[in-house]
């Protein structure tokens, strides 16, 4: 239905800092999400997961997951922005309708700005 494609993330370091330097951010108890206006017809998301949060690459790599197919299936509810989402704790499958209530919540939040 929808697609991920390379023009939907960010990947050079200039992009990452452009939105860490507009300083506008919303917080959540697993994720922290950046965002800023890109003037594109379309939104960009980029990830920040560490080492620290999950020392074990196949965890990091299923919150990635999680929250890129959350971001493709909801890209229709904004658009023309850059979003950088830093997972602050770790989550699992456990947690997955906490880590859906939390994405939609902080979407709606930095939407209405």
């Amino acid at each position: 239905m929808f697609n991920f494609t390379d023009a939907y993330r960010l990947k050079k370091a200039d992009d990452f800092s452009s939105v860490f330097k507009f300083k506008r951010i919303k917080k959540g108890f697993f994720l922290k999400m950046y965002f800023k206006p890109n003037f594109l017809s379309h939104s960009r998301i980029g990830f920040i997961i560490s080492k620290k949060i999950n020392k074990f690459a196949n965890k990091r790599n299923y919150m990635k997951r999680l929250l890129r197919e959350l971001f493709r299936n909801n890209q229709t509810n904004w658009s023309g922005h850059d979003i950088i989402i830093r997972v602050e704790k770790c989550f699992t499958r456990d947690d997955f309708i906490k880590i859906v209530q939390e994405f939609e919540f902080l979407t709606k939040q930095f939407s209405k700005l």
